[in-house]
């Protein structure tokens, strides 16, 4: 059903070139027949960050990702949690929910790490500004992503990045 629809679409949009090429192994097609068309953010009411790590406060680590299997939110907390036991002052601030919430909040509770992990939910997007703000480094450690708001926020913001290592994510690197 899939290649049958790309055969038949009159165009492609994609967020990266990475999701093209995919397609097209899926499903020969011509490079006009796409169109790639990154996410972007909404710059027009704040202003990226201007402190760097000082080291006299907690090192502030966000991750703003939906805490599923596909967005690696366990990668992340076992990272998180093999940092932290190196380095004390690092803090995470790890935004949403989602279908892994029971296994995430397990974590959190069986590695006493209830004063260190700050959950606050999800947050609308009004508010996102100042959490990447105070953020030091954002870390996303998805098996499978295109581009991500996320990512784009937290270039836009100066935040340290750790990110899997993907195409989409090869694309802005390169």
């Amino acid at each position: 059903k899939v290649q049958m629809a790309l055969e038949n679409a009159a165009m492609i949009l994609c967020d990266c070139q990475s999701i093209v090429n995919k397609i097209k192994q899926i499903c020969p097609r011509r490079d006009e027949d796409f169109k790639v068309m990154p996410y972007g953010i909404i710059i027009s009411e704040t202003e990226p960050r201007t402190h760097n790590y000082d080291g006299k406060r907690p090192y502030i680590i966000l991750s703003t990702r939906s805490w599923d299997y596909v967005h690696g939110t366990m990668t992340t907390l076992e990272a998180f949690k093999l940092a932290y036991l190196e380095k004390d002052s690092l803090r995470l601030i790890l935004m949403g929910d989602g279908p892994d919430k029971n296994k995430v909040t397990e974590f959190i509770r069986t590695n006493k790490l209830q004063d260190i992990i700050y959950c606050p939910g999800t947050i609308p997007d009004k508010d996102m500004a100042k959490y990447h703000k105070a953020a030091d480094l954002f870390i996303s450690t998805p098996i499978s992503d295109g581009v991500s708001v996320s990512f784009l926020e937290a270039m836009f913001y100066g935040e340290s990045i750790v990110i899997s290592d993907l195409p989409p994510y090869k694309e802005w690197r390169d």
